[in-house]
């Protein structure tokens, strides 16, 4: 492989040496209905887009995975090695040869949904919403219809959205039954949350809990969601739906998260590299599983840190480079053991001058804010107790068939 990539032989071919590329590293999003503009799932596809597929590559915007670490550090790492990189890049310059079909890889069967897990157990669906065109952002708390009829324990949600543009980010979360339902199930109050889900953001994946966890929402529970509109002024119908995929199987950890919110950022105009950190601990010996990093239009990097007890320090996740558009979830291969007391520190970074293609005014401090052109730095790590569950929970489509649910009910997805 490294030998066609100098040049030392003929050029690479789509059926023996991209296919297997697209097809690991990218056709989970570029296939038809998913996140991605385009489908990538055959050589006229990639034929097609050949020059912007090596343009974006060059540039480091795909694929979309911007954190650092080693080959084997994340689950559902999508960075491309520096031989698959050549590849695509003599592929190109060679005009994008198909090559024998015959040393094709057979085609990935990929789920015949929309949804990115394939059809959910049940979808619920919040009202729909126009965003009025202003160039002004909007917050809204949307609360569904529905009722849970039953305890339920699920191992994944997602929220599909109509409009790739629309929704800024929503956090969903369970409705209190002590609020009133809002006429036409939209407030433009903010209600704090009952327990949050989840927080969607532009370019998430879905990914479902690991073996052995569980989320439960309880019997007459509804979803609601704290969704921010970004500002516009074209027309755009949002219509989002929350996809539910009930667990099954033996429930024995229940995952929990710590993090923190820098509300005291003060931005210098023109500053290439603002700087600012801030901690808590973790309650418990923790088996740490993922973590998430959201900032705005200025947000640059970012960093967590551990300070475990014993003294030493270490750099657990590093986001070197922060992508507004394509915020994720990043989860690690081996969950990462760390005990009671571990100091976890943030450390965010912002671009707040004028070679920051996104950055709204250069010329303007900037702190925290809800709008777009604020800021903002949310951090979590998630994780779940070393300690076991006293008794495993038997869980059968959703429904609790063996166990005792006492304690059980803190689990966050």
């Amino acid at each position: 492989m490294l030998a066609l990539a100098l040049g030392c032989g003929p050029p690479p071919t789509y059926s023996e040496h991209i296919a297997p590329i697209l097809q690991s590293k990218c056709q989970s999003c570029h296939r038809p209905g998913q996140i991605a503009p385009m489908s990538l799932v055959s050589y006229q596809d990639a034929q097609t887009w050949a020059g912007l597929i090596g343009v974006s590559i060059e540039m480091g915007n795909m694929p979309p995975f911007y954190a650092d670490g080693p080959a084997d550090y994340f689950r559902g790492d999508l960075r491309l090695s520096d031989d698959e990189k050549d590849l695509i890049h003599d592929w190109v310059a060679a005009g994008a040869p198909e090559g024998d079909p015959a040393l094709a890889p057979a085609p990935v069967d990929w789920p015949d949904s929309p949804w990115p897990l394939g059809e959910p157990d049940l979808v619920i669906d919040f009202p729909r919403h126009s965003p009025p065109r202003n160039f002004k952002d909007q917050h809204i708390t949307f609360v569904t219809d529905y009722v849970f009829p039953d305890d339920t324990w699920v191992k994944a949600l997602h929220l599909r959205t109509e409009s790739k543009k629309a929704v800024h980010h929503s956090t969903q979360f369970l409705w209190n039954p002590e609020h009133k339902v809002p006429r036409n199930g939209k407030s433009f109050d903010h209600v704090p949350p009952r327990r949050a889900l989840f927080t969607w953001f532009p370019g998430f994946l879905t990914e479902p809990l690991p073996e052995g966890q569980a989320l439960l929402i309880p019997k007459g529970a509804r979803v609601a969601s704290r969704t921010h509109f970004g500002p516009t002024k074209e027309k755009r119908n949002e219509r989002m739906q929350l996809g539910v995929y009930f667990a099954d199987g033996t429930v024995d950890s229940l995952q929990k998260h710590v993090g923190v919110q820098m509300t005291d950022i003060k931005i210098p105009p023109r500053d290439s590299h603002y700087e600012h950190r801030k901690h808590t601990f973790l309650p418990e010996a923790a088996l740490v599983s993922h973590f998430r990093i959201h900032m705005h239009l200025r947000g640059k990097a970012a960093q967590v840190l551990f300070h475990y007890p014993d003294g030493r320090t270490e750099k657990v996740f590093d986001l070197p480079r922060y992508r507004f558009a394509w915020q994720r979830y990043y989860y690690l291969a081996e969950p990462l053991p760390a005990p009671k007391g571990t100091k976890v520190e943030f450390v965010g970074v912002w671009d707040n001058s004028a070679d920051n293609p996104l950055n709204p005014n250069p010329n303007v401090w900037c702190g925290w804010g809800r709008r777009t052109v604020d800021e903002m730095f949310g951090g979590s790590v998630f994780y779940t107790p070393q300690r076991k569950l006293a008794q495993p929970l038997k869980i059968e489509k959703g429904r609790l068939v063996e166990g005792s649910m006492q304690g059980a009910s803190s689990g966050l997805l």
